[in-house]
């Protein structure tokens, strides 16, 4: 006779196979999610606008500037030779090609934190430490072109201008065009920061507080409801939709009384 559960045991899980489940992808859609809805929260302009799954995760468009955002949630490290790196540095200067008419900034965001490069091509410095040095200073972005020409694919555009360029090309059109931001807050903390933010906005708006958590889950299907659209002009958030939505959900309708 089989054994009968108690009333608080749930039924013991089937056998699964471990390589076949996608947590890893499913966590990473979801910090995606909830870091663009709170950069939609940090929208101040009505020209400003963001556009889900474009070049990258997300694009923050102005009158003014366009950056473009890759966003990871991993727990490898990463160094200035991963795949991951070389990846974004050529999907970055395919983008900036694309893009005559405008200069793009690209954000490589991610909860990973540095590593060093096997090599330790960089005197005990971390390459991506190297990186952000160079911004400055022209000798570091000439170590860094030298290394990249040993280290990228050869003939893609991005090496072949890599190779050709002057230390002080690369710096201006490369390094100061592309920026790390690691060791990023995981889903839990950029959560809070969402509900932070409500907190400021329902407060400037005398709505009560106990509706932030509302406000947020509204936020969030928005967010899934944009996402999935096929037009990617269609996958766009706003000032103004941000406005509408947060005052959706934080509107009591209460029945009127006809008599």
């Amino acid at each position: 006779m089989p054994l009968v559960p108690a009333p608080d045991e749930a039924p013991r899980e089937l056998l699964g196979d471990v390589a076949r489940q996608a947590v890893s992808s499913l966590r990473g859609y979801v910090y995606q999610a909830w870091c663009s809805i709170d950069a939609w929260l940090q929208l101040r302009s009505e020209n400003d606008v963001i556009y889900l799954e474009g070049a990258e995760d997300l694009d923050r468009i102005g009158p003014h500037e366009a950056v473009t955002e890759q966003v990871k949630h991993v727990a490898d490290s990463l160094s200035l030779n991963s795949q991951k790196t070389r990846d974004a540095l050529e999907n970055f200067w395919s983008l900036k090609l694309r893009e005559r008419t405008r200069a793009v900034t690209y954000h490589y965001l991610t909860t990973a934190s540095i590593a060093m490069e096997r090599d330790a091509a960089f005197d005990g410095i971390r390459g991506i430490d190297a990186w952000r040095a160079a911004q400055t200073n022209v000798y570091l972005a000439a170590a860094i072109r030298r290394y990249l020409v040993n280290n990228l694919v050869a003939g893609t555009p991005l090496h072949t201008f890599v190779a050709s360029s002057t230390a002080t090309d690369f710096q201006t059109e490369v390094i100061r065009r592309f920026h790390f931001f690691t060791d990023q807050p995981g889903i839990e903390d950029v959560k809070q920061s969402v509900d932070d933010r409500l907190t400021h906005r329902l407060s400037a708006l005398n709505v009560p507080l106990p509706l932030v958590g509302r406000v947020r889950n509204q936020l969030e299907s928005a967010f899934w409801n944009v996402v999935i659209r096929t037009n990617s002009s269609d996958r766009r958030l706003t000032a103004a939709e941000l406005i509408r939505q947060i005052d959706s959900a934080s509107t009591e309708h209460l029945p009127v009384s006809a008599g």
